[in-house]
């Protein structure tokens, strides 16, 4: 009796370290990474993401992105609630008087292409050029990526860098060349961040 009771309890206690020991892993993995102005965003570099890539295949609704010095596409998916957040976030900002900025495009992904123009209908987000990619097929097949939200950073037509984030604070809206470079500098330096972190945790 006394040595069942004593096997239940170191049972018992293995139990309750794996616990917090997946408790652990599991804040690692979601702590954000650096802030951005005083607002945690959450940036993360987007490994899956063509980087380097120009040979992409443009809809008629992006066929600016690559005659663009600079344009940033954002990656929603309607199942997302994170995304919802964002959307939400950049919704006020155009009903508040400011303009998205010029060089912002954004891909909806979602089951159905009901279910995406409902998505840019209820978050007033046809102001900035927009597709609604069925199923995310455009999104994984030209651009490699199957992460929302995320944002992706092309210069003159090529994929430059790509990341993963928690607020609309995290993308260039309605900023001036200088303040846009410091952005961008803050960007690199949270994407370089998180690599070295990640190659850090593989070696340990």
């Amino acid at each position: 009796m006394i040595i069942a009771l004593v096997v239940t309890l170191c049972l018992l206690s293995v139990g309750v370290v794996l616990l917090f020991a997946m408790m652990a892993e599991l804040w690692s993995r979601l702590a954000p990474l650096a802030p951005l102005s005083g607002v945690v965003t959450a940036i993360r570099p987007l490994d899956e993401a063509r980087i380097g890539a120009s040979d992409i295949d443009w809809p008629i609704e992006l066929s600016q992105v690559p005659l663009l010095a600079d344009a940033t596409l954002v990656v929603f998916s309607t199942s997302c609630a994170t995304c919802r957040e964002i959307a939400g976030q950049l919704s006020s900002r155009g009903s508040g008087g400011s303009r998205l900025l010029d060089s912002l495009f954004i891909v909806v992904s979602c089951p159905q292409e009901e279910i995406g123009e409902d998505f840019i209908q209820r978050y007033s987000l046809r102001d900035a050029p927009h597709i609604v990619d069925s199923r995310g097929e455009w999104t994984r097949t030209q651009l490699g990526v199957q992460t929302s939200p995320s944002a992706l950073v092309f210069r003159n037509g090529r994929l430059e860098k790509a990341f993963t984030f928690g607020s609309a604070e995290a993308l260039p809206l309605n900023q001036s060349g200088g303040e846009r470079e410091a952005a961008n500098d803050s960007h690199a330096m949270a994407l370089a961040s998180g690599r070295n972190g990640a190659r850090a945790k593989e070696a340990g």
